[in-house]
């Protein structure tokens, strides 16, 4: 099976709909609406699959080479590159849903106390002090620093840190 049969220019020239192969599982799939987008098509248990790589306009061919190349490594040693990606978008929204921020922690606070206080007017000036008291700039580097693995004296010390920093007139 030869490989890279395709190239930049010939790529380019194509406007016929249908699938065109460069060699080693790759493959430009061309529309009919002249779009053109990598395909990546290969066997595994006895499965045919086929994988999206992208579009023409964001995936060179040296890079749809590359990453057809790093998907045949996955096949050749059992691990089915679709199941793969979806683990590790699954990984990355699960780690996304784990971040607490300072901003978070503090509308859970107030929601957890808004009960006890004396009427809505202090939740709502507990929310307003939250989002007033604190430029954009500051509240990000304190949402940037994630709560969750951070004990609570480094983040009283951020906080600390900025507030003297502001006191002393520092633009931060």
């Amino acid at each position: 099976m030869a490989n890279n049969k395709l190239s930049v220019r010939k790529i380019d020239a194509l406007t016929t709909v249908g699938n065109y192969g460069d060699g080693g599982g790759l493959w430009l799939q061309v529309s009919k609406w002249q779009t053109k987008s990598w395909v990546f098509r290969f066997t595994i248990d006895d499965k045919r699959r086929e994988m999206g790589l992208g579009s023409c306009k964001d995936v060179t061919l040296a890079d749809a080479r590359m990453l057809a190349e790093s998907f045949r490594r996955m096949v050749r040693n059992g691990t089915d590159p679709i199941e793969a990606r979806k683990a590790e978008r699954r990984a990355k929204r699960a780690e996304r849903m784990n971040i607490v921020t300072f901003s978070f922690c503090a509308e859970k606070y107030i929601d957890a106390h808004r009960h006890g206080w004396k009427n809505a007017k202090h939740a709502q000036q507990w929310t307003n002090t939250r989002a007033s008291a604190w430029p954009a700039h500051e509240l990000a580097a304190i949402n940037a620093a994630r709560i969750a693995g951070k004990s609570d004296d480094q983040i009283r010390r951020l906080v600390i840190d900025l507030i003297v920093a502001r006191s002393a007139g520092c633009d931060l």
